[in-house]
């Protein structure tokens, strides 16, 4: 009986340390992706615009369609104020432009492997 609680004993130490290990690596795993994911959006693209500069125009030009001002200047004027980084009016109209041109191009893609 003695040998019997002994061993109960050391497999509840067992599960507590691996319990404990397997918390502290769930930490380390997600600090670990939590600075890869702010690495990123800090790291610019090809086009010289970062992660969260694009997610800024996106939901800028949700902010403000097309039917928000009957100047096109002024909307994208207003559109490259909510981008961070100082980017301009033409650079925001250029990179949205891609933006769709890559979606529609993802979209016609996935259309044809169906």
């Amino acid at each position: 009986a003695a040998a019997m609680e002994r061993a109960k004993e050391i497999a509840r130490l067992l599960r507590k340390r691996r319990e404990e290990r397997e918390a502290q690596e769930a930490r380390e795993r997600k600090e670990a992706e939590r600075a890869a994911a702010e690495a990123s959006a800090g790291q610019q693209n090809e086009h010289g615009w970062t992660a969260r500069q694009e997610q800024q125009l996106r939901d800028a030009v949700a902010k403000y369609p097309e039917t928000w001002s009957h100047s096109r200047k002024a909307r994208w004027e207003v559109i490259a104020s909510e981008v961070d980084g100082g980017k301009e009016a033409r650079a925001c109209e250029a990179a949205w432009a891609r933006l769709e041109a890559e979606k529609e191009a993802r979209a016609a893609d996935s259309a044809a492997r169906k």
